[in-house]
C-alpha cells in the first residue's frame, strides 16, 4: 500500500466512534460512552431503549453538544471546555445554549453515520433518525440499515 494509505486509514481508524467501558447504571437506567477523536456519544437505556442521548462534535476546536430526551426532545448547546492555560488545571466543562438555526443537522447525521461502524446497528439507527429529526419531530425517515421500500 502508498504510504499515505496508511496515514488514512489510522485517522479512519480514530474517527470511529468506540465504546468506552465499563458501562455506568443507576437505578434501571444504563449509560453507554461511545468516543473518538471528533466525537463523544453518550446514551442512556432503560431496558434496553434509549431514552436520552447526548453526541457532542468538534472536541479540539469549537466543541457543540446536541442532546435527546425522549420526554423533551433537542437543546444544542456550546461547550466550554473549562481549558484556558496549560499551566491551570482543567476546570468543569459547561455548556452554553446557542441558537438552534446555526446547526446543520443533515451534515451533523451524515458525521455521525460516518463514526457510527463500531456502534450496535440499531442503536446507530436510532441516534441517525434524531439526528434527522432535529429540529423537526415526528417526520418519519428511513435508516440506514433498513431496506426502504417504495409502498
Amino acid at each position: 500500500m502508498p504510504p499515505n494509505t496508511y496515514l488514512f486509514m489510522a485517522l479512519r481508524t480514530r474517527l470511529m466512534l468506540r465504546e468506552i467501558h465499563p458501562a455506568r447504571c443507576l437505578h434501571n437506567t444504563r449509560r453507554r460512552w461511545f468516543s473518538d477523536a471528533d466525537m463523544d456519544l453518550f446514551v442512556w437505556l432503560d431496558r434496553q431503549m434509549p431514552v436520552r442521548f447526548q453526541l457532542s462534535w468538534n472536541k479540539r476546536e469549537m466543541e457543540h453538544a446536541l442532546s435527546w430526551d425522549r420526554n423533551t426532545g433537542f437543546t444544542l448547546h456550546q461547550v466550554d471546555a473549562g481549558e484556558y492555560r496549560v499551566t491551570d488545571y482543567k476546570m468543569t466543562p459547561l455548556l452554553s445554549p446557542v441558537d438552534e438555526e446555526t446547526l446543520d443537522a443533515a451534515g451533523l447525521a451524515t458525521r455521525f453515520l460516518r463514526a457510527s461502524n463500531h456502534i450496535d446497528p440499531t442503536l446507530a439507527d436510532f441516534i441517525y433518525a434524531r439526528l434527522l429529526e432535529y429540529p423537526r419531530q415526528g417526520r418519519p425517515r428511513a435508516s440506514r440499515h433498513t431496506a426502504v421500500t417504495g409502498e
